[in-house]
């Protein structure tokens, strides 16, 4: 059986939940796309990428100076589409 010291302690956990959920978002001040990849069918060369370059499932990384880096699993090498390798994108504005 529970006591009273316990019952108020549950009271109160339960009590405060909701407050945590409705945490405010942080403001950010602008929103800018950095680099997007295309398939080469739709004639464009994406933002900031060579054409034919592509990435997936990556997790960029993003430092205190705002920029930013993540890997590319396809390049072209020397803007040649029949050969390739993998790169390392990094840029800022």
């Amino acid at each position: 059986m529970p006591t009273n010291r316990t019952s108020l302690l549950c009271a109160a956990l339960v009590a405060l939940v909701p407050a945590a959920l409705h945490a405010a978002p942080p403001a950010y001040v602008a929103i800018e796309l950095e680099a997007r990849s295309n398939l080469l069918a739709n004639d464009d060369s994406g933002w900031n990428l060579p054409a034919g370059t592509s990435f997936n499932s990556i997790s960029a990384n993003l430092d205190d100076d705002d920029e930013v880096a993540f890997t590319a699993g396809v390049v072209p090498v020397d803007g040649d589409l029949s050969r390739s390798g993998a790169g390392v994108w990094f840029g800022a504005h």
